[in-house]
């Protein structure tokens, strides 16, 4: 009978360390390391505590500017194979680092954890920089938040607990028909900012999830619902091929123009519908009224579909067909404009150009005007790559530059698309710089892009700003 009911308290106790919260030094440290040599979405916090301390100085300064010998490296990304064109992922050694910065007590595991991932002596170099800057990270974070950490993880326990985490993991796998194998744990690596208010970050990465916590601050219920958003995130990717192609398959033979679109938010939607809107309400025992997500296609779109979602995970009903046309139905409803608002049809878009040096510059402008979340691109225009990859992609936002001499190339892939094709006597009205935005219900927008330098190319994005949306009439506007 003891040996019973020790086996059920072992079970239990198992049961319940599904969602596992843990705070790692060498996890704050290399988000530190990040935010301070100007990494890409890092904690820009992070960066403001340091410069704001009596740490920096031009000693620190030099030890941080020379620990950036692996920013190259970190830079690298490698994708996974899939059949699915559409919903394409991959990892990159930054992200590898970080899921190691988590799963590691100290940063000597951590040093051995990424082992091999780089060149043997950049990887020392670095090791050896890291030790110093942990140093730093130490007197600027580390040491003010030693008391408050045990505290706050203790607290957001609870709130995990309340809103009985575990068991809504498990409902989401069902929901979202995920691939996750059993008894495997999903981390989620808090890194401490010892701070009451200011900007926090949170990031899904497979089966391990990095948050920033603000020590003094009480919001654990935005909070559980940020994590369990990022959790979902994580088993919506966990999802088998075959799965995703039925998936891709049930918005794509769609009729509703609006399709694409509601698939392309359709990652984000549920993640803030589950976890700012179920995971919240079961923590605060109330529908958040304020808004769920800083988009207004996301936050209008989960709050839409919340109950709907609601019924399906508590029902543990997967997503189906039925779901996802009635996702597209409600999409259509509430943004009617949608298919020719470019504040939307520039969130996704596939970027066709002649060559691929010039496309990281053009990317990195429309994205300085833009909330461009996923960027395709393919070159040269006249291309078998080009053309399969727009195939595959159609329907949907093609923006497609031509520079003087590339006419021809255009030309010549157009004979394989009928939208395309109509726009080349147009395109011969003006050899100056120029946009001609269009947009076909069955393909979807297409903008061609006439430039010769980086400036009118920002001319045109700009443009494309200003007129906000798709013009009734297809015509060359000047730059």
């Amino acid at each position: 009978m003891r040996l019973l009911i020790l086996l059920l308290l072992s079970l239990n106790i198992f049961a319940q360390e599904i969602v596992q919260f843990k705070f790692s030094k060498s996890h704050g440290v290399f988000e530190f390391f990040k935010a301070n040599t100007g990494i890409a979405n890092s904690n820009t916090m992070l960066k403001d505590l340091y410069d704001k301390s009596s740490e920096k100085n031009k000693k620190n300064d030099e030890l941080i500017e020379q620990s950036k010998v692996i920013l190259d490296y970190l830079r690298v990304n490698y994708n996974f194979n899939s059949k699915v064109e559409t919903r394409r992922s991959g990892q990159s050694l930054e992200k590898q680092f970080t899921i190691q910065s988590i799963l590691a007590d100290n940063l000597e595991e951590f040093k051995s954890r990424t082992t091999g991932l780089i060149p043997v002596q950049v990887h020392k170099d670095f090791f050896d920089k890291l030790k110093e800057v942990e140093v730093i990270y130490e007197k600027v974070i580390w040491n003010n938040s030693i008391a408050k950490i045990e505290i706050y993880k203790r607290n957001i326990q609870q709130m995990a607990n309340k809103i009985q985490i575990d068991d809504m993991f498990k409902n989401a796998i069902k929901f979202y028909r995920g691939n996750w194998p059993n008894k495997t744990p999903f981390t989620i690596g808090l890194h401490p900012i010892p701070a009451i208010k200011g900007s926090t970050k949170a990031e899904s990465l497979g089966a391990v999830e990095s948050v920033s916590v603000l020590l003094d601050a009480k919001d654990f219920q935005d909070r559980i619902g940020v994590i369990f958003h990022e959790i979902c995130h994580s088993i919506y990717s966990s999802q088998s091929e075959e799965f995703k192609l039925e998936i891709e398959k049930n918005f794509k033979k769609s009729e509703s123009e609006y399709a694409p679109y509601a698939y392309h938010f359709f990652n984000e939607i549920l993640a803030t519908a589950l976890g700012n809107g179920l995971a919240y309400s079961k923590a605060a025992g109330r529908v958040d009224r304020s808004q769920w997500y800083n988009n207004d296609y996301i936050d209008k779109m989960a709050k839409a579909i919340y109950e709907k979602t609601k019924v399906y995970v508590n029902s543990q009903k997967p997503i189906d067909y039925y779901f996802i046309d009635f996702t597209i139905k409600q999409f259509e409803q509430l943004f009617p404009k949608a298919n020719k608002d470019y504040e939307n049809l520039l969130n996704e878009f596939l970027l066709i150009t002649e060559n691929k040096q010039e496309a990281k510059d053009y990317i990195n402008t429309v994205r300085k005007s833009f909330k461009s979340n996923s960027i395709y691109h393919y070159d040269p225009i006249n291309s078998s790559t080009s053309i399969n990859g727009l195939k595959s992609f159609l329907p949907g936002t093609v923006v497609i530059v031509v520079k003087d001499g590339q006419e021809t190339s255009f030309q010549q892939m157009s004979l394989e698309f009928p939208q395309l094709r109509r726009l080349v006597p147009l395109m011969m009205k003006s050899k100056k710089s120029y946009i001609l935005p269009t947009y076909d219900p069955k393909s979807g927008s297409t903008v061609i892009i006439k430039t010769n330098d980086k400036e009118d190319f920002q001319k045109a994005i700009l443009k494309l700003k200003e007129m906000r949306f798709v013009p009734e009439k297809t015509k060359q506007i000047l730059l």
